[in-house]
C-alpha cells in the first residue's frame, strides 16, 4: 500500500509539473488505519483456513495477538471486507485503466483540456475508492471495543513514527 502511495504521489508530481494538472492529497492516517484493520481481517481468515490474501506478514501477528479479537469480531471483520471487497478491486481496476489511458495521453499530443479531464476522472475515482476505503475502516471500528481501538491507534502512532525514522 506505501509503495502505491509513493507511487501515485510521484505520478501526480509529474502530471503537475508537465501538464498543469493538480496533485491528490491523500488522508494517509486513514489509509494506514484502514490497511491495519484489513491486515488484521487477513490474519484471521488465514488462522480460519480461509487463506485467500496470505498470511503471516509483519505486523499481522502483533495486531491480533494485541487487539484479541474475538471468534466473532473476526468473523465480523471478515464479513465486512468481504462486502466491499468487489467494489474495491472494481475501482481499483478501473484507476488502472484510466492511468494507463493517460500515460498515453501525455505520450501522444492530447490537448491539456483532454489531458486535464482525464485527470478529474482519476481523481473522481480515487475520491470514491477513499470514501469506500473509509466506509469499510467505519464499519470495521464499530467492531471493536474501546481498548481495542485505543491499542490500534497506539499501534498506529508507533507504525507512524516507525516509518518517519526510516523511510524507504
Amino acid at each position: 500500500m506505501k509503495n502505491n502511495i509513493s507511487r501515485l504521489l510521484a505520478f501526480t508530481t509529474i502530471l503537475t509539473l508537465t501538464g498543469g494538472t493538480r496533485a491528490i492529497a491523500l488522508d494517509v492516517d486513514t489509509i494506514n488505519l484502514e490497511t491495519s484493520l484489513n491486515q488484521t481481517i487477513e490474519l484471521a481468515q488465514a488462522r480460519e483456513g480461509g487463506k485467500r490474501w496470505g498470511a503471516n506478514k509483519p505486523g499481522q501477528s502483533r495486531l491480533i495477538e494485541e487487539l484479541n479479537l474475538t471468534s466473532e469480531q473476526q468473523q465480523q471483520m471478515v464479513e465486512i471486507k468481504n462486502k466491499y471487497e468487489p467494489q474495491m478491486t472494481n475501482l481499483r481496476e478501473e484507476i488502472r485503466t484510466e492511468r494507463q489511458a493517460l500515460r498515453t495521453m501525455m505520450n501522444n499530443n492530447q490537448s491539456a483540456d483532454a489531458i486535464r479531464a482525464k485527470n478529474q476522472t482519476i481523481s473522481n475515482l480515487t475520491q470514491q475508492m477513499r470514501e469506500l476505503g473509509f466506509e469499510t475502516m467505519l464499519e470495521m471500528r464499530e467492531v471493536l471495543t474501546p481498548q481495542q481501538r485505543e491499542q490500534l491507534s497506539q499501534i498506529m502512532n508507533e507504525r507512524r513514527s516507525s516509518n518517519r525514522r526510516n523511510p524507504q
